[in-house]
């Protein structure tokens, strides 16, 4: 697929840059990113895991629920055995963990009986043709932001109107904060009026971006339970620029039968769902409810906005600021990726990538989708 890809990815880049031997690399690395869609779930993974120990106790409480699987139970277990060997007392006072079948996911499963197909049929259908989808929000968004803002600063309607406020706090020209390197938003009173207006989603994405997304941790999803979401069909997301190339296309879509068959053999053989889904791809679809603050969520667009972004979060995070806009423009007038808001602050360099630049002039787009952006 790498090898496929490298030579359609260079096509597009030839219409921005020179391609030298230094792009040829970038263009191998963005190939391969998007090749990785084949990769199984089960790709070992090495990482440094730091956490508290309240949050160890809490996982070492739950380890028996839905969805930490075996080898889940495993890491938390040799966890606990280490801070023992550091501390002998310090799980003494907690008790054992719930057992799975007192699990209040474990209670509600047995007595619902999940259909997997019916779901995902019914998820979609809702979602349309859309990868994120708007489906809640607080109704005077820009009225609570802009009286949050004027609390503040102690001032009335008449002083400081809606759109005024709006303004004071997400102009870059007015607010120097929007264009620092820092995200200082959660500590400025001003900005912390952003907290206020909030927004849900319901997305559909591959297990690739979700991982990324997950990144997010202020912008919490109801994510899945997998093995309630196992389809005998296929049940994958395709990359823009695979779905674009029918010969690329064939030779994805004839792996994506080939894992599913696999896997629907492993089951009927006897192998538990959990471990029959090691073998499925990061291209997996995964279907969640997403929510958060307008702060976090404006962090999270300036961010993903950006052509560098991974492809999948790129294109939700367009289409929910365009939904968003939609409703409360005043919110959505200024924002953009990084670039575009240094832009319109005055600030140099436009972008902080570095040779990483995507090559496009972002910031005097009128769209942020403008420009061919298959990659």
């Amino acid at each position: 697929l790498t090898e496929l890809l490298i030579p359609k990815i260079e096509e597009i880049e030839k219409k921005y840059r020179k391609v030298d031997e230094k792009a040829k690399k970038k263009i191998e690395k963005k190939a391969i990113e998007i090749a990785r869609y084949v990769i199984p779930v089960s790709a070992h993974t090495s990482l440094v895991h730091t956490i508290s120990g309240l949050t160890l106790y809490r996982l070492y409480k739950l380890m028996n629920q839905f969805p930490v699987g075996w080898e889940a139970k495993q890491v938390i277990t040799q966890m606990v055995n280490e801070v023992k060997k550091v501390d002998k007392n310090f799980f003494s006072i907690f008790d054992d963990p719930v057992p799975l079948k007192q699990t209040l996911e474990y209670k509600a499963v047995q007595e619902l009986k999940p259909k997997p197909e019916s779901f995902i049929k019914e998820f979609d259908k809702n979602l349309g043709k859309k990868k994120s989808r708007l489906v809640d929000y607080t109704k005077k968004s820009e009225k609570i932001m802009a009286d949050a803002i004027r609390a503040v600063l102690g001032l009335t309607k008449n002083q400081l109107r809606d759109k005024e406020a709006i303004d004071l706090v997400l102009n870059p020209k007015k607010n120097p904060y929007l264009s620092t390197m820092l995200n200082l938003s959660t500590v400025s009173p001003l900005m912390r009026a952003m907290n206020h207006p909030y927004f849900v989603f319901k997305k559909r994405i591959s297990h690739t971006a979700d991982s990324q997304d997950q990144r997010h941790r202020m912008v919490p999803a109801s994510r899945p339970v997998l093995i309630f979401h196992d389809s005998k069909k296929p049940d994958y997301i395709t990359p823009a620029i695979i779905e674009k190339n029918p010969e690329i296309k064939k030779v994805y879509d004839s792996y994506m039968k080939e894992v599913w068959e696999t896997k629907n053999k492993l089951i009927e053989n006897g192998a538990p769902v959990e471990f029959a889904q090691y073998i499925l791809p990061n291209a997996l679809a995964v279907r969640m409810i997403e929510s958060g603050n307008f702060l976090n969520l404006w962090h999270k667009w300036r961010l993903r906005a950006c052509l560098n972004a991974q492809r999948e979060i790129w294109g939700c995070t367009l289409e929910e600021i365009e939904q968003v806009g939609k409703i409360f423009p005043n919110l959505t007038k200024y924002i953009g990726p990084e670039c575009k808001i240094r832009y319109l602050a005055g600030e140099k360099p436009f972008c902080l990538e570095g040779p990483r630049w995507c090559g496009r002039p972002v910031w005097i787009w009128k769209e942020m989708g403008e420009g061919d952006r298959i990659i």
